[in-house]
């Protein structure tokens, strides 16, 4: 168990006679960590790990991010959407080109998605993006979603 620091708190009632001791965690002061969502499943599509470098550039039609491919690693990814590790900051709602290149095919497929959200990793200075796909071509989410089908197939 991780070891937690306390940090006590005076606070003055409106006499100024009486203090209040509050005892705060490490983690209310500098914010308390995400806790990984234990509810029901609201994913339509089956997500799997997927620790590959994508290509991708900002759709957002400045010069610079036009011409500028940016590697990224993937974390995971379903038939709607990826996960991505990238040292590069996109706000949600930039949209992406990607390039997915899955291992069993020849070709990448070219996907447009969506930047839903975008969170910052401190520990390597990242960022982490959720990626919806807003356009992809019906022979290209067939693959994935192959690849994805054979991929639990054999994890069960």
């Amino acid at each position: 168990m991780k070891d937690r620091r306390f940090y006590a708190i005076m606070l003055s009632l409106d006499d100024w006679s009486s203090f209040f001791n509050i005892a705060f965690t490490e983690d209310f002061l500098l914010g308390t960590p995400k806790k990984k969502y234990s509810g029901k499943e609201k994913r339509q599509y089956a997500r799997i790990p997927f620790n590959y470098v994508v290509t991708c550039r900002d759709c957002a039609g400045n010069v610079e991010s036009v011409s500028h491919f940016a590697f990224m690693h993937s974390k995971n990814v379903s038939a709607g959407g990826l996960l991505l590790e990238s040292k590069y900051y996109y706000p949600p709602s930039t949209l992406l080109e990607v390039k997915l290149s899955i291992p069993s095919i020849s070709h990448s497929i070219k996907i447009v998605g969506e930047v839903i959200r975008s969170d910052e990793l401190k520990e390597n200075n990242a960022y982490s993006l959720g990626v919806s796909f807003v356009r992809i071509d019906e022979e290209g989410r067939n693959i994935l979603t192959k690849f994805i089908e054979d991929h639990l197939s054999t994890k069960n």
